[in-house]
């Protein structure tokens, strides 16, 4: 499956390996040795690789995405009905 959606249908945006966290499985044996060290306590470099690719996508690694989200769709609203407002 994961070629045909690789290569034929619509392709990626990442290469997995490059952009994931964690080991890419690509059957059911690597998924069982992945599973039997996902407890196991990072080393540096792992621990690096972590940072670097959550980096890829989040530009704040804090408690307070949810709070910038509600704060960003506040300031939306406001700022439309002040765009009505001033249309009127």
């Amino acid at each position: 499956d994961y070629d045909n959606y690789a290569n034929a249908e619509r392709g990626l945006f990442y290469d997995l390996e490059f952009a994931l966290p964690g080991p890419v499985c690509r059957d059911f044996g690597q998924l069982t040795e992945a599973l039997e060290t996902v407890f196991d306590v990072p080393d540096a470099q792992q621990l690096g690789n972590y940072q670097r690719k959550r980096r890829l996508f989040f530009d704040h690694c804090d408690h307070s995405n949810a709070w910038r989200v509600v704060k960003r769709v506040k300031q939306l609203y406001v700022d439309d009905r002040v765009d009505i407002q001033n249309e009127s």
